[in-house]
């Protein structure tokens, strides 16, 4: 029905979110028709958050600060980085999450220094860095979160050191935020940061993006980003440093574009804690 339908059209608009099955599916069965992924509709909807959705997202965040606070508690040496995956999110669905906003990533030792380590079959050790970045959906709407844990009494210097470069770029990129800036810009002033710090080349990926019913929406923080921010607009600023083979850290926090600057909507200390 659908190859009479389009006989004779050479090109045909649809959804960029469409799988790659489909659209291979769709290409074989209507020969002679091009299907050309196109932006959807709603992409540009979903830029800007209203009040009822910026409380969604608020709570899904108070819950994934509170899973946190939980696992602070719960980690010990020997747990499998599985094992804490598995009970965070089993205490989030009790307390009424959705589900994950993605899969969880739980990385320790060597492993923290991955970018995007989801959670493996490897023993959490003494004395090592653990890097969590996740989140959870509630009313629909996703949270994003990362912060570092080391399980004993002391971070050495080094790792501090590490730490509080992070820390200093985050606030430098959630200075940057504002309506009418350029959606690159935050991240250059990032770059120019780390630059300076010369960790540069320590830092593997862009600052940050948006998030609501998806974990991944427009704006890209991101230097190669056209866009421009606008008032509503909610955004994740999340800095690392990976040092391959040791340790990485990365701190992400979510906030509100305004027209006067940002509004911070994570409410957890930026600080390592530690297992004792």
């Amino acid at each position: 029905l659908l190859a009479r339908l389009l006989k004779g059209c050479p090109e045909v608009q649809v959804e960029e979110s469409m799988t790659l099955a489909r659209n291979k599916a769709l290409s074989e069965g209507v020969s002679g028709t091009r299907f050309v992924p196109v932006p959807s509709p709603v992409t540009a909807l979903r830029r800007f958050k209203d009040r009822d959705e910026i409380a969604g997202i608020e709570a899904a965040l108070r819950l994934t600060e509170e899973v946190m606070v939980y696992t602070a508690g719960l980690i010990r040496p020997g747990m499998r980085e599985r094992e804490v995956a598995a009970a965070m999110e089993h205490y989030a669905r009790i307390k009424g999450a959705e589900g994950a906003s993605f899969p969880t990533i739980v990385a320790s030792g060597p492993r923290s220094s991955l970018p995007h380590g989801e959670a493996s079959g490897r023993s959490i050790g003494a004395g090592e860095l653990v890097l969590f970045d996740f989140g959870f959906v509630i009313d629909g709407y996703c949270s994003d979160f990362t912060r570092v844990l080391w399980t004993g009494n002391r971070v050495p210097p080094r790792i501090r050191r590490v730490w509080a470069l992070v820390a200093e770029a985050q606030q430098t990129g959630f200075a940057a935020l504002k309506a009418g800036v350029p959606a690159a810009e935050p991240d250059l002033q990032v770059r120019d940061f780390f630059r300076r710090a010369r960790v540069l080349a320590r830092y593997e990926h862009s600052l940050g993006h948006g998030v609501g019913r998806e974990i991944h929406e427009a704006p890209r923080l991101s230097y190669r980003s056209e866009e421009v921010l606008e008032a509503g607009m909610v955004v994740t600023v999340e800095p690392g440093l990976y040092y391959p083979g040791k340790f990485g850290i990365r701190l992400e926090d979510m906030a509100l574009v305004t027209a006067t600057g940002a509004r911070r909507l994570t409410d957890f200390p930026l600080e390592i804690a530690c297992t004792g």
